[in-house]
């Protein structure tokens, strides 16, 4: 696990994340199937259509209630974004429930810190807004309730599961207009390598079928597909 204390772990970080960026979601999806990891959360999709997201998680558990069930203290976001390092992506587990828990002042605060990104398993706000700023987030719904009474933080940077999928502090996530899916931390490399592997057959894939070759040959030659 990544745990960025010092120099040499931000740049080994740095390294993994870009060799990450060249890959798909489904490219990395097929890697995971490969290495029987389960990685790929469902039913969430980009706010703004075209962005990618990836970065390592801060995971953030929370809670729903009726209006006036919580302070307003309960649900104070800028804590997160404070704890959030440059490069980071937060995740909210809402519990998949209809009530937004972010929204454009928070994502111009995590944009002025460097933050990555944003994936919320519950609902997200101001569309229009993270729209024209280009942010990437991720969410589950689009509404307009507030999360304010509404929605209490139980803890931060601890295991959660989402779609029965464990999400560690610090795993990576990785987001397109495909959709989400989590790397554990401790097998990015191996994933990665999986992942160049399964790139390289793709691309002799289209070669060969620019050459005229038939699908079903192609995949047959290269075990593919």
């Amino acid at each position: 696990m990544f745990n960025y204390r010092n120099r040499e772990e931000n740049k080994i970080l740095s390294r993994n994340l870009n060799w990450l960026k060249s890959f798909s979601t489904c490219t990395l999806s097929d890697a995971l199937d490969l290495l029987g990891i389960q990685g790929v959360i469902t039913g969430i999709s980009p706010i703004v259509e075209g962005t990618k997201l990836i970065g390592p998680v801060v995971t953030v558990k929370e809670i729903t209630g009726e209006k006036g069930s919580f302070s307003l203290e309960d649900f104070n976001v800028g804590s997160i974004i404070e704890i959030a390092k440059r490069d980071h992506v937060i995740f909210f587990d809402l519990e998949g429930e209809p009530i937004s828990t972010w929204g454009e002042l928070a994502t111009r605060a995590a944009m002025k810190k460097g933050i990555a990104g944003v994936v919320v398993n519950g609902g997200v706000r101001d569309v229009e807004e993270i729209k024209r700023l280009k942010f990437p987030v991720f969410a589950r719904h689009r509404v307009p309730t507030s999360g304010k009474t509404r929605v209490k933080i139980v803890f931060i940077n601890k295991p959660i599961k989402c779609k029965d999928i464990l999400i560690q502090p610090d795993d990576i996530i990785v987001g397109d207009s495909n959709g989400i899916l989590i790397l554990p931390s401790a097998r990015v490399l191996e994933i990665f390598e999986k992942a160049k592997e399964l790139n390289e057959k793709e691309k002799r894939f289209e070669v060969e079928i620019e050459k005229g070759a038939s699908f079903t040959e192609i995949a047959r030659k290269l075990h593919h597909l």
